[in-house]
């Protein structure tokens, strides 16, 4: 009676799914020193640590970043800029981009491509 009171697709969507890949081996996030660039010109040095940063599309063919210094004070905000291209240098260091975290890596770079990525869609009838 107990295994028939088990839903089914437990077991289902474990034998269908892949096992998620253990990520001990990849550092607790934590303040890293990083030196960030956007177009060539430092937001951040290696002499400010940073907690996290983020990048994201934005208009007008830019990335904006968002970049988040360890907190020094009450006054310390994130940092923000736009720009085509977005280099960070550091000791090796991971990332995530879209569900995969890649790394240790001592520098990436990002550029924005116009038209790198485009959507056809089908003609209203």
């Amino acid at each position: 009676m107990a295994a028939a009171a088990r839903p089914w697709y437990r077991s289902l969507v474990r034998t269908l799914t892949p096992r998620p890949t253990r990520l001990s081996a990849i550092p607790a996030p934590g303040p890293t020193r990083l030196r960030v660039e956007v177009d060539g010109e430092a937001l951040v040095d290696l002499d400010q640590p940073v907690e996290s940063l983020s990048l994201a599309p934005a208009s007008g063919g830019l990335a904006e970043l968002e970049v988040h210094p360890l907190s020094l004070g009450a006054g310390a905000g994130p940092l923000r800029a736009s720009g085509r291209t977005v280099t960070v240098t550091g000791p090796d260091f991971h990332y995530r981009a879209d569900a995969s975290v890649t790394g240790p890596v001592r520098r990436r770079t990002w550029r924005v491509a116009e038209g790198a990525w485009g959507l056809v869609l089908p003609a209203r009838p």
